[in-house]
């Protein structure tokens, strides 16, 4: 009862905010239409015991009074249903907003390794319309409660055993809540393969995927797989839906069973007390009046129930989302003056047991240039993640100058460091936007834009745009489409933005580079960050599995399995022979060069 209640304030706050004038409108046509339909069968008594009675002043006053009051009733409706349009859009665009700023406030990206938070979010997005469509539940409960007890009431005026008529209503109001559960359980037991058959639907149109379904001609295997997923999700939603009803039909035969006692009860009060025929109209019209309202009212509570699984969800996000980021509050320092030191740091995915990092320990000087190295699998990625706090570790600790990065508000963090990822974001924005996010102050300038690009070895691709710094990219869109090097570009040069990160990371960003362009995009950012170096004592991290491109590197600390298993320079690496050497000498072999360096015995 207690999320219940708070749902409903919570709704009421969101379509306040929507729009005040519209809310107070729509609440004012809604219990003027509740009250109207309470009070038709008070003219209709009028009309039909004066035509009984012969007293035409009351049958015209009856006739006038139901039609008038039957034309304000529907203006009432129809006012509270074109209000109610226009205020769903805007308190749909508020909650959209709000979903997008919860997921936009995570501070760990590890919330995307956790499949309940991909269920969550997907049914989040279908609650935004429970939130919309039941905005005003509240308002409703209130008006359709104003008219059930006007019209208890009016019934009772006949006979006060009639007053127990809108208790016949309750076995309907239980019923509803049962029949919402098992449609909001079916929502929540299925989430998972919902977002599979998406995902089945995706392949078969996004570019990315278009290309190999056609070519390995799976697209109706694809489309076989999620037709049949559609019909097995669509046949247990059906089925969930039948017995929603069926739960709602026993409640609602109660409450007929109530009505059908309430009209013999008064036709047999014509025969015995002079009870007149227009008191059997005003119930009978009060009795289809209480089926209409206990009707909106059963619905009311299928949205209450709505709502509070929505808010119960949405807690769930907020309280996900906020968690991982810790409760540092303390600043990065100005200068790094002692470097980045890792203490038995360990890392696992969530729900996952196996740790993807197992207790490295791991110094870094200020101004030091580290490479990471070693083959696929190793954790090498997962490393810069850790360091530039996009992943919290599950054991140990990364200290920054001798403090917690814990400790470390996370956003203050961000702000010192740069990261160019191999699967670079593509965002689909003018040069300039995309380019320039990685430096919001500065996305403006288009002095520091074209520096980045220029620090990036991207100024060629600037060159063949045909609206410079304004063209828009990417196909969607009507831009331009860049292969996947051009995009990686355009990823470096958002890392470029910076002037002074005191981390700056480089995760195999050029993979899609031949050897030439990777060796030209390596030496400007390492110019970039010998600059760095010198400013702020920054630390530089690239990955690299060109090991001929790390061999200039300070430290080069070599993954395998989640283990550091070397750390030295380029040297005394290869004279200890161990895994670096094995993989530097088969490439060296491969690309036909040789090193000086041998094994010491």
């Amino acid at each position: 009862m207690r999320d219940a209640f708070f749902g409903l304030l919570d709704a009421i706050r969101l379509s306040w905010r929507a729009g005040r004038r519209l809310f107070l409108l729509v609440a004012a046509c809604q219990l003027g239409a509740n009250i109207g339909m309470a009070a038709e069968g008070v003219w209709l008594k009028l009309l039909v015991d004066g035509v009984a009675r012969d007293d035409h002043r009351m049958a015209i006053t009856g006739a006038v009074l139901a039609g008038v009051g039957a034309f304000l009733i529907g203006v009432c409706w129809h006012g509270a249903a074109v209000q109610q349009l226009v205020l769903m859009e805007k308190a749909r665009l508020l909650l959209e907003m709000r979903l997008l700023t919860a997921v936009g406030r995570a501070r760990s990206i590890d919330l995307y390794d956790n499949p309940k938070y991909h269920d969550t979010a997907g049914l989040l997005r279908k609650d935004v319309s429970a939130f919309v469509r039941y905005g005003w539940s509240a308002i409703s409960m209130l008006t359709l409660l104003v008219g059930i007890v006007i019209s208890g009431l009016l019934a009772a005026s006949v006979h006060p055993a009639l007053l127990l008529l809108p208790l016949a209503a309750v076995p309907a109001m239980w019923t509803s809540r049962l029949a919402a559960e098992l449609v909001d359980r079916n929502r929540r037991e299925t989430a998972e393969r919902r977002r599979l058959e998406q995902h089945l639907f995706d392949l078969l149109i996004e570019p990315p995927t278009a290309s190999e379904v056609r070519v390995y001609r799976s697209a109706d295997r694809i489309a076989d797989q999620g037709s049949r997923l559609w019909a097995d999700l669509s046949g247990e939603e059906l089925r969930a839906d039948y017995k929603a009803i069926a739960v709602r039909i026993t409640g609602l035969i109660g409450f007929t069973v109530g009505l059908f006692a309430a009209v013999l009860l008064t036709v047999s009060l014509v025969s015995r007390d002079g009870t007149s025929v227009g008191d059997v109209v005003l119930v009978l019209s009060n009795a289809v009046s209480l089926r209409l309202q206990i009707g909106g009212f059963a619905e009311v509570i299928v949205g209450v129930f709505a709502l509070t699984h929505a808010r119960r969800r949405f807690r769930w996000l907020d309280s996900v989302v906020t968690k991982p980021g810790g409760d540092g509050t303390l600043a990065p320092p100005d200068r790094l003056r002692d470097g980045i030191d890792l203490e038995d740091v360990s890392f696992s995915y969530p729900g996952n047991d196996r740790d993807v990092l197992r207790n490295v320990s791991l110094r870094v000087p200020a101004g030091t240039t580290l490479a990471v190295v070693g083959p696929n699998g190793g954790g090498k990625s997962t490393l810069v993640k850790l360091l530039t706090g996009l992943y919290r570790p599950s054991g140990g600790r990364i200290r920054i100058d001798g403090v917690d990065l814990a400790d470390i508000a996370v956003e203050k963090w961000w702000a010192r460091t740069t990261v160019a990822f191999q699967d670079v974001a593509r965002l689909e924005l003018t040069v300039r936007e995309s380019v320039g996010v990685g430096d919001l102050p500065n996305m403006d300038d288009d002095r520091a834009v074209r520096a980045a690009m220029t620090r990036a070895s991207a100024a060629d691709l600037l060159r063949t745009l045909p609206d410079g710094l304004d063209s828009q990219l990417g196909r969607q869109f009507s831009g331009a489409e860049l292969s996947g090097g051009q995009w990686q570009k355009v990823g470096v040069s958002r890392a470029m933005m910076r002037a002074e990160p005191l981390l700056l990371g480089l995760d195999e960003p050029a993979a899609a580079f031949d050897a030439a362009a990777e060796h030209e995009l390596l030496g400007s950012y390492l110019e970039a960050s010998r600059q760095a170096a010198e400013a702020v004592g920054a630390v530089t991290v690239y990955v690299s599995h060109r090991l001929s491109t790390v061999r200039t590197a300070d430290v080069i600390a070599v993954m395998d399995r989640g283990r550091l298993v070397e750390v030295g320079d380029h040297e005394s690496l290869m004279r200890a022979g161990g895994l670096y050497a094995e993989l530097y000498s088969v490439q060296a072999l491969a690309y036909g060069t040789t090193d000086t360096a041998t094994p010491e015995p």
